[in-house]
């Protein structure tokens, strides 16, 4: 989705211009194993967007096709304030 995109490339002013215009924050992107906005960001390390997501809503446990939730890959890749982020 062009959320996803945005998300993947830390375009943190594209992903606040899709959001209002409402676009669908869980929305999964089946290509990659149906992974959401949240997901792609903490998996990334964009603090900046990660933040936003969860401001608009974004669900920090949720487990997109039993893979790991956004907590578990930050938790993972060692972004420990991503993964404090998640927590809140």
């Amino acid at each position: 989705s062009p959320l996803t995109i945005a998300t993947q490339n830390g375009h943190s002013d594209a992903v606040k211009v899709l959001l209002a215009a409402g676009a669908d924050i869980e929305l999964t992107r089946p290509v990659a194993y149906g992974v959401t906005a949240l997901w792609t960001a903490a998996s990334a390390g964009w603090e900046h967007i990660v933040k936003l997501l969860l401001e608009n809503g974004a669900i920090p446990d949720s487990r997109p096709n039993d893979w790991r939730s956004p907590i578990e890959v930050a938790k993972e890749r060692k972004y420990e304030r991503i993964f404090d982020l998640l927590l809140e």
